[in-house]
């Protein structure tokens, strides 16, 4: 059995571990294809909150600033590539896809979810220290 203090010392590294991935450059979402790419800058994030579904499954409720570089941006990239494969990014990792696209994207409560329930706690992190 592993002591208090040794166990709160393993939880304080793992978060500044965390931590200083979200600190990284780079750490933004972007959709990508093979016919390119639209990266959705960290500024543009308005609101990220990690939530449960009803079948306790985890996910990112997160909305984007109403602008056209923002929102609009991102919008009409996925507009242009209806019927298209496209993958969903955080940084380099990938959250999903390839999957196709079938319409644009609302500015407000899109719905991020991942197989990677790790990879969704660290997006988490790195939204709420931008």
């Amino acid at each position: 059995m592993l002591s208090l203090s040794f166990q709160r010392s393993i939880a304080a590294a793992a978060f500044l571990l965390i931590a200083g991935c979200a600190a990284q450059p780079g750490k933004e979402f972007r959709f990508s294809n093979t016919g390119g790419e639209v990266v959705i800058p960290p500024e543009c994030v308005e609101r990220a909150e990690l939530r449960r579904d009803s079948a306790n499954k985890p996910f990112i409720d997160m909305s984007l600033s109403e602008t056209a570089y923002c929102h609009g941006k991102m919008n009409a990239w996925l507009e242009n590539h209806v019927g298209e494969a496209v993958s969903f990014y955080f940084g380099e990792d990938r959250i999903s896809g390839p999957s196709r696209v079938y319409s644009g994207l609302p500015a407000a409560h899109i719905r991020v979810a991942s197989e990677n329930v790790a990879l969704l706690k660290q997006i988490a992190v790195a939204l709420a220290d931008q």
